[in-house]
This record gives structure tokens, C-alpha cells and sequence, in this order.
């Protein structure tokens, strides 16, 4: 996929209208950094995107829909599984998305490796956090949406993340990244959703 265009969509929530009149463009390569105050709509845009949820009104380009190998959507909630061990759930990611993966060497990365067989629910924020950022070295993808992924990361893992998604687009990914918070990434693209609400 070369590039991702919006034109004009909007979201509306019942008689709501979170934002409207949105577009741009992202090519490959590229970062587009997703801001705004709460309720602004942000991870309502990335689902958009991801093709979880249709827009009010607008459309996004390529038309298609994508499927869990054309985008990885890693959302505010870790969407772990609680009774399986680190180990297990990725595992599960591995099977789900085909891909033969060396366990050990992920856990060693994301410095995960001593809780290679607790529960998640043993686990930190932080720790939940990298874990849940795994399934984007298991299977190669397009798109990365990533919703306040820098949550609960500490500056020393939020720089590590930071170079993964500079790596990723130097090999022509494409980022779609929301933050609440003030994060230190370089975007090409950035955009304050709170413009965009009526």
C-alpha cells in the first residue's frame, strides 16, 4: 500500500458529532501523530481506519476491507488473555497470524524473558504494555494504528518504541499514532482532532 487518504469523513455518536470535515494523506514511510482532548475522537478515527466502524460521512482511500493481517490496530486495552501464561499469548499471536517465532528472543527483547511463564495478570502496567506491542514483530503488516500506546511506558521504553516505529517507516510502514500526553516523536504529519469537533 503506497499511501492512506481520508476525505471529509466525519464521526457521529447519536446526535453527537465527535468531529467532521477531516482529511489527509499518509504515504508510505510516513508518521501521522493523532492528538486531541478526551472525547475528541481519536481512537474512534483509528478504528475508522482500521475499518472496525464505517464513518458518518466521508471516505477513506484505498476502499477495501482490511483484515487482521493488513493492519495492526494495538488499542488502549492490552486485549491479553489473563489465564495464559506471556509465553502462551504469544503463542496465540503466533497461530493466528501463521508465523513460526522465536520466543525467547521477543521476551529477551521486550526484557520480558523472567516472566516467560506467569500469568498476565501478574504482570505491571508497563509490562502488559510491551507485552501487547509483541504481536508487531510476529507478523509483518502495512499499517500500524496505535492508540496511546505510550501509556504506562516508562521514558527508557518509550524511546525504544519510538526507534521501532522510526525503523518500521524507514522500511516504508506507514504509523497512524494517537497521544493524549505530550510524547517525543518525530511525525510527518500532525493533527489536533479538538479543531475538528463542533
Amino acid at each position: 500500500m503506497d499511501y492512506l487518504l481520508a476525505e471529509n469523513l466525519s464521526c457521529i455518536r447519536g446526535s453527537n458529532t465527535v468531529f467532521k470535515n477531516l482529511s489527509f494523506k499518509v504515504s508510505r514511510g510516513q508518521i501521522l501523530h493523532i492528538t486531541g482532548t478526551n472525547g475528541s475522537g481519536k481512537t474512534s478515527l483509528l478504528r475508522m481506519i482500521a475499518g472496525f466502524i464505517d464513518p458518518s460521512d466521508g471516505k477513506i482511500i484505498p476502499e477495501q476491507n482490511y483484515t487482521y493481517k493488513d493492519v495492526h490496530f494495538v488499542g488502549q486495552k492490552y486485549a491479553l488473555k489473563k489465564n495464559l501464561s506471556v509465553e502462551k499469548n504469544l503463542s496465540l499471536w503466533s497461530h493466528l497470524y501463521q508465523k513460526k517465532i522465536n520466543t525467547d528472543q521477543i521476551l529477551s527483547d521486550l526484557d520480558l524473558a523472567h516472566y516467560k511463564n506467569n500469568d498476565t495478570e501478574v504482570l505491571s502496567d508497563g509490562q502488559k504494555r510491551r507485552l501487547s506491542i509483541a504481536r508487531l514483530f510476529i507478523h509483518s503488516a502495512p499499517i500500524w494504528l496505535l492508540d496511546e500506546v505510550h501509556v504506562h511506558l516508562d521514558s527508557e521504553w518509550q524511546a525504544k518504541l519510538n526507534q521501532y516505529i522510526y525503523n518500521y517507516t524507514n522500511e516504508g510502514g506507514m504509523v497512524l499514532i494517537s497521544s493524549n500526553t505530550k510524547i517525543e516523536l518525530n511525525s510527518n504529519i500532525d493533527i489536533n482532532l479538538t479543531h475538528y469537533n463542533v
